[in-house]
Parts: structure tokens; sequence; C-alpha cells
């Protein structure tokens, strides 16, 4: 979770990783020479002169196009820092956003 920049693109090719293929495989290998690049990035707080927690959810509607199963995401602020960042994909596939939410 201390490297937000790649946890969506990490999220995704883990979902492949039961039957990799080499297109998987090139992604992989991209993902990896990224994190060699940045290696002496970090993130960094700043005080934005409040200390309030703030937190936001939203859910793709059988978005995957691979199983048709959503996903929810959400994210915590304090401070206007962000931390803590999650997504998870459903375990059964809704039918309907309401039946979702």
């Amino acid at each position: 979770m201390t490297r937000l920049d790649i946890a969506f693109a990490v999220n995704i090719v883990s979902q492949f990783m039961s039957a990799p293929t080499v297109k998987l495989w090139a992604t992989l290998e991209k993902i990896l020479c990224y994190l060699k690049g940045t290696s002496g990035l970090g993130i960094l707080y700043r005080d934005h002169g409040h200390t309030a927690f703030e937190y936001f959810s939203d859910v793709d509607w059988a978005r995957s196009i691979n199983d048709r199963k959503s996903t929810t995401y959400y994210c915590i602020f304090i401070g206007g820092n962000l931390v803590f960042w999650k997504n998870k994909k459903q375990n059964v596939i809704s039918r309907s956003n309401a039946e979702l939410e």
C-alpha cells in the first residue's frame, strides 16, 4: 500500500496470473522497469491546516469485461493527505446497480 502509483496496474495484472500470457509478461516488465526508475520517490505528506477525516467511495457496475463482476473502490484522507486506498472485486455478479449497493 505504499506505492499507490502502481496499485491499480498490479491489481489488474494479478487477476490473470493463473494463466499468464506473453502480453501479461510484457506488462509486468513495464511495471518492474517503472519501479526501478522510481525507487527514490516517496509519498510526501503536507500540512494543509486541518485534520479533517474524509472518506470517498465508488463502485463500477459490471465493468470487467472478463467476468462481469463489479469493483468497489474507496480511499481515506486525513488532513488532506491520502492514508489508505483499496479496491475490491465483488464475489458475485450483480444484476442491477441497486442490488450491488
